[in-house]
């Protein structure tokens, strides 16, 4: 497993454009701009939820989410905690009704002022476990969920097994905005730019940020419940969501 690349200092890295026009929409107000990214992924197999919690560390730190936007007189800022990402196990196989109560404190934890990152293994039965995810949207967004649950799974595998987990897939911060420098400096955005604005050129024109507090609706966007079936010895199984019918193999 490669270590963080979020190592630039106290100062932290600037956002990638895609992150700042996030971040943009939330300072001036948009719709929706204030909401979360959510999703719980059932786990039913032999599972351990220690290794799983250390899993899910470990893919949250090598896809750089592991970070807070912090605003400095250079602009915002990804600033990544003193501490590593927390990823509790919360037993509840003694509750009553184990469902019931990991979808109490599911729900309690998305009511609760949210943070950029939140995770937790919910152990409801020794044969099944919920992988409870939160993102601040800057951070990480739907579609992106996916991949980082596959490469949790990778590295499930290889803490199972005893070997080193395959090359993490995510690029490098520093690497995407290395890419989007050389773009910006680029005739291909010069020809884009042409292409757009006078596509656009009826519009309304650009749109400042204000030093006055700007209101915006909270909430959470949540993915599909995803299942995932797992044997003895395998890393993990079927995992069942996102395109209703649709299994895909996990790795």
């Amino acid at each position: 497993m490669r270590a963080s690349p979020m190592t630039e200092g106290m100062h932290g890295r600037r956002l990638t454009a895609a992150q700042y026009d996030v971040w943009l929409g939330r300072r001036l107000g948009a719709p929706g701009a204030a909401h979360h990214v959510a999703a719980l992924v059932e786990i039913a197999g032999p599972v351990d939820a220690g290794r799983l919690a250390d899993a899910v560390r470990a893919a949250v730190v090598e896809a750089g989410l592991h970070a807070a936007v912090r605003e400095t007189r250079d602009g915002p800022r990804l600033v990544p905690p003193p501490d590593g990402p927390e990823v509790p196990v919360v037993d509840l196989r003694d509750e009553a009704d184990p469902d019931a109560a990991a979808r109490a404190w599911t729900e309690a934890e998305r009511s609760a002022p949210a943070g950029p990152l939140a995770q937790a293994v919910l152990r409801t039965a020794g044969d099944r476990c919920l992988w409870y995810q939160r993102y601040d949207p800057v951070l990480l967004d739907c579609h992106a969920v996916p991949p980082l649950e596959r490469r949790a799974a990778r590295i499930y595998t290889a803490l199972t097994e005893g070997t080193p987990a395959p090359p993490s897939p995510f690029p490098a911060p520093a690497d995407v905005l290395a890419e989007e420098d050389a773009y910006r400096d680029s005739p291909d955005r010069t020809r884009d730019r042409e292409h757009w604005t006078t596509l656009f050129a009826d519009r309304p024109g650009r749109v400042g940020v204000g030093s006055g507090r700007v209101g915006g609706g909270g909430g959470t966007c949540s993915g599909d419940r995803g299942t995932v079936r797992c044997r003895a010895g395998d890393g993990a199984g079927r995992r069942r969501g996102g395109v209703p019918g649709a299994a895909r193999r996990g790795a």
